[in-house]
């Protein structure tokens, strides 16, 4: 049998694999979203002796896995508070800034999907899924040639589950409301026109919490869970006519664009390049990219610091285009930084004050009006 419908609403765990979200705040996601999850039990099959067929099951530990796709948004940043450790906020500015720390913790969050089954009372039962103590593994940004939209895929793991049937009157949901992040412009150094790199037809990052779960001996559930060293890697296709733009800077090691051979010494990577998104109109290709940025009211900028190019492939094209394919780079530091006027701030990112939250209440002076149950908060009856 098919559901007819399914929704997906996310929250802040204090207590890893509690399934409880923080201040009781459900958060609706961001457009585009997508959440898939595959529920695995080892088992090992027990024969006994003198037979060719097992008589028992031995079932082990679960893992949990999970992948989710959505659009990047200026507005919709708690996403990226769940794969960053650090999360500073600049009030006067609205501006948003994720970073990785050597003594932080990247947290765990519970997810809840409700699958509307029934299309008449049947006896078919729709269902509520808790997933319990999701973690972030791994963090894919993305952007297709042809298309301006900034496409982002999460992976991770969770400890446990909880399945409800029961007959809900509807999904989970929340009307959009937010601001598509729309293309990307790539500076080979600082936010300034003469560092602007042409055209970026399509571009990829990853950033790997290397996170896993801590199994135990006396549960199949993972109780905690661990991260390893973070690695970062990017790549992308683009247009650049000028050499000294990046091209050049292969030749020392990423240091100086002046080269025009290899060197063997005195080589080190290029100290930072920066991936820009903007909302402020603009469509000369050289002139004045730097001031559009800074008059853009939301704004989105992946920094990459200490980037080591590996390998540059010049393509040939099929006769109609030249690009260049940096796909071999290894990056030190990667910092994500968001300008947004609607986003919530970060004392509300957790909590019902946030407008995505799907109960939202609105702090006192804000105006409006509370959202109550309406949009889908209904629990099953059994």
């Amino acid at each position: 049998m098919t559901g007819v419908r399914t929704s997906m609403v996310y929250g802040l765990e204090e207590i890893f694999g509690s399934g409880t979200p923080m201040n009781e705040a459900w958060i609706a996601p961001p457009v585009g979203s997508y959440f898939n999850f595959t529920h695995s039990r080892s088992v090992t099959p027990l024969s006994a002796a003198g037979t060719k067929t097992w008589e028992k099951a031995a079932y082990g530990a679960l893992t949990g896995s999970w992948e989710w796709t959505f659009s990047m948004d200026y507005d919709y940043i708690e996403p990226l508070a769940l794969v960053f450790e650090d999360h500073s906020y600049d009030a006067s500015t609205k501006t948003h800034t994720f970073s990785k720390v050597n003594n932080g913790r990247i947290p765990s969050f519970t997810v809840r999907k409700k699958q509307l089954n029934r299309i008449t009372d049947s006896g078919v039962k729709d269902e509520t899924v808790v997933l319990r103590g999701c973690v972030v593994r791994n963090m894919r940004i993305s952007k297709n040639a042809g298309s301006s939209e900034m496409s982002a895929t999460l992976t991770g793991f969770y400890a446990s589950d909880t399945m409800t049937k029961g007959d809900l009157t509807s999904t989970d949901y929340k009307p959009y409301d937010g601001n598509l992040v729309e293309y990307a412009c790539l500076f080979a150094g600082s936010i300034a026109d003469n560092n602007y790199v042409a055209n970026t037809e399509s571009l990829n990052i990853s950033i790997e919490n290397n996170s896993a779960a801590n199994m135990s001996t006396c549960s199949p559930f993972a109780g905690s869970y661990f991260e390893g060293p973070t690695t970062y890697s990017f790549g992308t296709t683009c247009y650049s006519n000028d050499p000294a733009k990046y091209k050049q800077r292969l030749y020392s090691g990423g240091q100086t664009n002046t080269e025009t051979s290899p060197k063997s010494k005195g080589m080190g990577p290029l100290s930072k390049m920066n991936i820009v998104s903007f909302n402020e109109e603009y469509r000369d290709r050289d002139a004045g990219i730097a001031t559009a940025v800074g008059k853009s009211t939301n704004h989105m900028v992946i920094g990459l610091e200490d980037v080591v190019f590996k390998s540059l492939t010049w393509q040939k094209g099929d006769g109609t285009k030249l690009m260049d394919q940096i796909n071999g780079t290894n990056v030190r530091l990667i910092t994500i930084e968001v300008k947004s006027q609607n986003a919530p701030g970060k004392d509300d990112l957790w909590k019902k004050t946030n407008p995505h939250c799907i109960t939202y209440t609105p702090s006192e002076g804000t105006g409006g009006t509370t959202e109550g149950e309406e949009g889908g908060v209904q629990e099953p009856t059994a």
